[in-house]
């Protein structure tokens, strides 16, 4: 998916409009929707702009990725158990000393 793609998907989810998204950023409308169309790209700086306001990476943008950054990484239950039980050993450890 292009970037353009990716911008247009993240604002009609989070229903809003071209106008609003483009004032937040500090661009036109018009230039919002030549980023959404893939008839041009947005600097590194509007690139980075963009995701914060979204809440995901850089590289998700860039297509470099394919999860959202607020997606969970995938811990299998049994290491997650393991990590569970190192932290509590050490918390309780520390409050012993």
């Amino acid at each position: 998916m292009s970037l353009g793609k990716r911008l247009k998907k993240l604002r009609t989810e989070k229903e809003i409009s071209q106008e609003k998204l483009a004032e937040i950023i500090g661009i036109s409308r018009s230039t919002l929707s030549m980023y959404e169309l893939d008839k041009r790209e947005p600097d590194v700086a509007n690139i980075v702009k963009f995701a914060d306001f979204f809440g995901v990476s850089t590289d998700y943008l860039l297509g470099r990725e394919t999860k959202l950054a607020s997606d969970p990484l995938p811990v299998p239950p049994e290491e997650l158990k393991e990590l569970i039980r190192l932290i509590v050993k050490e918390v309780t450890e520390g409050y012993k000393k």
